[in-house]
């Protein structure tokens, strides 16, 4: 295994949770900031604990080191600051004045002098020798969330709720520059090492790299999907980092904008900090295990990454060669079926808008990506041109459907609508169906997400269009006509996903806990399959031949049905996969490897899965050929004997997952001196020859002295 890297390594493991996290400048101190407001203290050498501070008396939001890495100041949701002697392990100072909790802390590059941002409105400038204050920075209109001193120690650069980014002059408190860059929320900022930029993170998920001295835009830094809880500079500046709430920790090119790394974590992920080296990144997501990541790992490339949000569209082309799989994110991937190489990458929505839906048409020439503001974006992927947006959606565009032909689009919206699109006729469109004002479509005890009520599915035969809503209601319309050839109503269910078999005489209804299947010719459904799954199945998808369906469980896991003709229950499920880290929104067969389908998933992933069968056919069981973004090192049940070119930390990991027998490879550490430690993989944790780890002013203006 010579030069294998994961792209994880082996975890920190902590008491309590942790919500923030800082290095020293030297890099050779950890802090974290845990639930219940403890601040504890690692050596990034022997992951040895160094001190443990004593508490807030809420949970800490920030953390940062003094220059000479001797003293660190935290904020909290206690409405307090305080400064801590990291040598001693002694409080220093209290630092009290804030009405609201603190969100933001930082010390000024010279060391004398704190600052903190809240959810008052304000701005505070400490002394922090003294523990005095020296300004309070009103100007703000909404809440404050981060602040920061330049790099020359001279302002202090603040974001806030209300849209801004002020700067503040620290010698006077006066107010100076006072950005609106109509971006929304400024929830987190970050200046570069060098003092000429500043990147701006959004509540949206936007961020963008901003010059100081001109204001100027730079490159902005796409993929987050939700909320950067914080954002860094590495101590070189060549690379930027975030936390996010869509459960990823990023890093781009702080130059180019280009991404360079996805990790996934587990949760929402509160805050990251790079080594000294920039190697690794350090993440913290509300959990008891701290995340280390490698930069320099083969996962670093965003050619074998893949996409950066949920993929929610997969095909196969004709020949079975390659995949196309189109995401959130706004771009459409192919992929090398056979080995997952990447291909070419096309961007078909630009980045102002926020997509919820996207599909490839059958004939692989188009994309339709359903936005925010209700409309759908039309792109030919053969050019990369986009064509006129077709309008008529007053709210999010939650479902998409090519027809077989290409050449229509059915579309439902969070506006209780379902549109059909003629693309020959210039996109012209008609309501087919709007559910109506007086519906329950609140959410159910099975999580079922109201705001998207409806599910689509085209006839791959005839002109027919099915309709299911979350009231349990299935309408299959003639596309030519738009008139209801049939309906059903279902007891208690709603529809959570719809599927025609490839004959187009049967279509399958996916519920809580199973599939239904509806013999068009009767005039209610007839079979069901149960599954076991809490939530509604989706999506369905049926092999070309018509023998097997692949289905969603609806949570986080797969399941593989087969026909059964011989028996009066004609649907069996044969295999359970599990190992996903969000939901699976798409699935396509191979329509030349009979025996062959690929997911997209809402954890970014691309994952080809092949079944094999027993000789008599009892036994069927599913292996992943191929996985693209697989965001965490998964070794349950696996057992790796005899290994030998692991590093230490791939070898550490790999204890840690208990892939690795912890015994035989701590007698190739004796062997091997330069290994390093290895995590024990009974209980997670490392082991070696060492311990055991884990006021009223003018407007704009500073107020001098307390208030």
């Amino acid at each position: 295994m010579d030069g294998v890297q994961f792209g994880e390594l082996p975890y920190l493991e902590v008491e309590e949770y942790a919500y923030a996290c800082c290095h020293s400048l030297d890099g050779k101190t950890l802090a974290l900031g845990l639930t219940g407001g403890r601040v504890e203290l690692y050596d990034t050498e022997t992951w040895e604990k160094t001190g443990i501070q004593a508490k807030h008396g809420r949970d800490i939001t920030s953390l940062a080191f003094s220059p000479d890495g001797q003293r660190l100041v935290s904020g909290s949701e206690d409405n307090t600051v305080r400064v801590w002697d990291c040598v001693n392990n002694d409080p220093i100072l209290l630092l009290d004045g804030h009405t609201e909790e603190v969100v933001s802390v930082a010390f000024s590059p010279c060391g004398k002098k704190v600052a903190s941002a809240s959810w008052d409105k304000t701005v505070r400038l400490w002394d922090s020798t003294t523990g005095d204050i020296l300004y309070v920075l009103r100007g703000h209109e909404d809440f404050v969330n981060c602040v920061m001193f330049t790099s020359d120690g001279r302002q202090l650069v603040s974001g806030s709720s209300d849209d801004t980014v002020r700067f503040w002059d620290v010698e006077t408190g006066a107010a100076g520059e006072v950005w609106d860059l109509n971006e929304g929320t400024v929830v987190c900022l970050a200046i570069s090492p060098d003092g000429r930029q500043v990147v701006i993170g959004h509540g949206s998920g936007a961020m963008r790299v901003w010059s100081i001295a001109t204001r100027s835009a730079g490159p902005a830094l796409l993929g987050n999907t939700q909320e950067a809880r914080s954002v860094i500079f590495s101590a070189d500046g060549q690379r930027i980092a975030s936390a996010g709430y869509d459960s990823t920790a990023r890093v781009w090119d702080s130059t180019t904008g280009t991404p360079i790394s996805v990790f996934s974590s587990t949760g929402p992920v509160y805050d990251v900090s790079f080594s000294l080296d920039s190697r690794n990144l350090f993440s913290v997501d509300g959990s008891i295990e701290i995340r280390l990541w490698d930069t320099r790992s083969s996962g670093s490339s965003m050619g074998q990454l893949g996409h950066c949000d949920s993929v929610r569209s997969v095909a196969y082309q004709p020949s079975g060669q390659f995949i196309l799989s189109g995401a959130t994110d706004g771009t459409v991937r192919q992929w090398d079926a056979l080995t997952g190489a990447a291909g070419p990458t096309r961007v078909i929505s630009d980045a102002m808008s926020m997509i919820y839906s996207i599909t490839l048409s059958p004939d692989l020439n188009k994309t339709a990506a359903g936005s925010d503001d209700g409309d759908i974006q039309i792109c030919d992927l053969r050019s990369s041109e986009r064509r006129p947006d077709l309008e008529g959606h007053t709210d999010y565009v939650m479902e998409l459907a090519f027809s077989p032909c290409s050449e229509w689009i059915a579309s439902a919206s969070e506006d209780k609508t379902v549109r059909l699109w003629d693309l020959r006729n210039g996109g012209q469109s008609q309501v087919l169906y709007e559910m109506p004002a007086d519906s329950d479509t609140e959410e159910d005890d099975s999580g079922s997400d109201s705001d998207d009520p409806f599910v689509l599915a085209f006839s791959p035969t005839r002109s027919q269009l099915a309709v299911g809503d979350w009231d349990g209601t299935v309408n299959v319309y003639d596309t030519q006509t738009r008139a209801v050839l049939t309906t059903t109503t279902l007891d208690d269910d709603a529809v959570y996903a719809l599927a025609y078999s490839p004959n187009g005489q049967e279509l399958a209804i996916g519920i809580e806990g199973g599939i239904l299947f509806w013999d068009l010719q009767s005039k209610e459904p007839g079979d069901k399959l149960e599954l076991n799954n809490e939530y509604g199945v989706h999506p369905i998808v049926y092999s070309p031949c018509g023998e097997w369906i692949a289905c969603g469980d609806g949570e986080w896991g797969l399941q593989l049905c087969r026909h059964q003709s011989s028996e009066k229950n004609t649907w069996r499920c044969v295999s359970v996969i599990e190992g996903f880290l969000g939901k699976v929104d798409a699935i396509a067969w191979n329509p030349v490897v009979p025996l062959e389908f690929v997911t997209g998933c809402r954890d970014r992933s691309i994952r080809v899965w092949r079944i094999s069968e027993s000789n008599d056919g009892n036994v069927v069981s599913v292996d992943m050929v191929w996985g693209s973004n697989v965001g965490v090192l998964g070794a349950s049940g696996m057992r790796i004997d005899d290994v030998i070119g692991l590093d230490a930390e791939s070898r550490r990991l790999l204890i840690q997952r208990g892939a690795v027998d912890g015994n035989s490879a701590s007698k190739e550490d004796e062997s091997n001196p330069s290994s390093g430690g290895v995590v024990n993989a009974d209980d997670g944790k490392e082991t070696d020859d060492r311990e055991e780890e884990t006021d009223d002013g003018e407007e704009g203006n500073g107020e001098r002295g307390e208030e």
